[in-house]
């Protein structure tokens, strides 16, 4: 039964915002990181734990696949 209304929250999340629900929240949550990068004055380590990546390289990999650059280069664009 559990299945059911799993499947059935994710076709209506699907259908209603145009994105399953861990696309969403994965895009989310890279958006909250662009956001603390744009400043300059936190780490990308502690930003990825921030938003729940324990892993630089996974985090990394994550925002270069969404934003197309990556986080450091965010994070201090002079460099």
């Amino acid at each position: 039964m559990r299945a059911c209304r799993a499947s059935s929250f994710a076709e209506r999340f699907t259908s209603l915002i145009g994105a399953a629900p861990l696309h969403y929240q994965t895009r989310w949550r890279l958006l909250l990181a662009n956001e603390m990068l744009q400043g300059g004055r936190t780490r990308v380590s502690d930003v990825a734990r921030r938003i729940g990546y324990e892993s630089d390289a996974a985090f990394s990999r994550a925002f270069k696949a969404q934003f197309g650059v990556s986080p450091v280069s965010v994070a201090h664009p002079e460099e």
